[in-house]
């Protein structure tokens, strides 16, 4: 069987939790990614809404926070769900602290 835990990828987010925004600063979200089938698509959501994908490795993702219709007044969360090839999926989530103080 292909779908097993031992198959499902495994997906972490760097980087994003270790700095402050502001609405308006270009956040990059970066993955790093271990699997027995090959990535084929990430899916981005800021607070619970969909906000993007990537189908192409190293599969990062960049928006502003103030472009999103998800924004909350601090402590936001970034997840990204990836598949493999075999439809295999796994996620990742990280807190991001945004604060409204200038743009």
């Amino acid at each position: 069987d292909i779908h097993t835990p031992t198959t499902k990828p495994i997906v972490t987010i760097l980087g994003v939790g270790s700095v402050t925004y502001r609405p308006s600063d270009k956040i990059t979200v970066s993955l790093s990614t271990n699997s027995v089938y090959p990535i084929v698509r990430a899916d981005y959501f800021f607070n619970g809404v969909f906000i993007g994908s990537s189908t192409n490795a190293p599969f990062s993702f960049s928006f502003a926070p103030q472009n999103t219709t998800s924004l909350e007044s601090e402590y936001n969360t970034i997840k990204v769900n990836v598949y493999d090839s075999v439809q295999n999926q796994s996620s990742s989530e990280a807190l991001v602290t945004i604060i409204n103080g200038g743009q």
